[in-house]
C-alpha cells in the first residue's frame, strides 16, 4: 500500500501489507530489490544507505512474521548512469555492474535471505525492450 502524504510525498505502508499477508497464512513472499535504489550510479557511485535500510526493514519484518523472503535481484530497472555510459544491457560492460550489485545484495541481505532469483522475466525485457522497442530498457 502506498499513501500520499499532505506534503505530496509517498509513504510506503508495507508493514500493513505484511500484516495482511500474515493473516492469510502465507509463509513466503517474493519481492524485488531496485538496483537504482541501492546503487544509484551503479559501480561508479556510493551505496545508498537509505536503500539498504529500506530492504533490511522489509526482510526483518518478514522474518519476524515467519515469512520466508524470496528476492529477485533485477526487476527491469538499472541505474540511469549505466544506460548513459554504455547502453545498459546492450553492452558487455554491464556484467561487471550486475556482479557488483548482486554481490552487494548477498553481502547486505544474504544472512537472512536464502532464496534468490537473478532477473525477473528476462524474455520480457529482451522482447519488449530490445526487439520490439515498446518497453524502456
Amino acid at each position: 500500500m502506498v499513501r500520499v502524504l499532505a506534503t505530496g510525498m509517498y509513504f510506503v505502508m508495507f508493514q500493513e501489507d505484511l500484516k495482511i499477508v500474515q493473516s492469510l497464512g502465507v509463509n513466503a513472499y517474493r519481492f524485488s530489490i531496485s538496483w537504482a535504489r541501492i546503487l544509484p550510479r551503479g559501480r561508479f557511485g556510493e551505496i545508498n544507505p537509505r536503500g539498504i535500510m529500506f530492504y533490511n526493514e522489509i526482510i526483518d519484518n518478514l522474518l519476524l512474521r515467519v515469512i520466508q523472503p524470496f528476492v529477485t535481484i533485477h526487476h527491469h530497472d538499472i541505474p540511469l548512469e549505466l544506460e548513459d555510459r554504455y547502453g545498459g544491457w546492450l553492452s558487455p560492460q554491464i556484467q561487471k555492474d550486475f556482479v557488483y550489485f548482486a554481490e552487494m545484495c548477498f553481502k547486505k541481505f544474504g544472512d537472512r535471505v536464502n532464496y534468490w532469483a537473478t532477473i525477473n522475466e528476462p524474455g520480457l525485457i529482451v522482447n519488449r525492450a530490445y526487439i520490439w522497442g515498446i518497453y524502456p530498457p
